[in-house]
């Protein structure tokens, strides 16, 4: 379980990781968004149909593949998860930010 001791000034410090993060290699690819998402119910691994879902199900739908939960992803081999672990104040984060998250994401990948 990944764990984070940093508390960067320019998100809201609600640190958050996937529930179900594959601990095999039937990962083929990784999408990467930005950040959380205020609601943390929009999240991927959401219920019912969550915001980041849907919006990823438009894209991988109109190429032809009829995903419609976080499950339909990881069956196929494709992971979805956020650069950022905490969701933002504002537009921009800062490089320090981006340091400590991308120290979370490279132990996540």
């Amino acid at each position: 379980m990944l764990k984070c001791e940093f508390n960067c000034s320019d998100v809201i410090v609600k640190k958050y990781f996937q529930k179900n993060i594959p601990q095999n290699n039937s990962i083929k690819m990784v999408l990467i968004s930005e950040a959380l998402p205020l609601n943390i119910g929009d999240y991927f691994d959401g219920k019912n149909e969550p915001k980041f879902i849907k919006n990823t199900n438009t894209i991988f739908n109109s190429l032809g593949y009829n995903y419609k939960t976080y499950k339909d992803y990881l069956s196929n081999g494709i992971y979805l998860t956020t650069a950022i672990k905490c969701m933002k104040k504002d537009y921009l984060v800062g490089s320090e930010t981006i340091k400590n998250c991308s120290i979370l994401l490279e132990k996540e990948i």
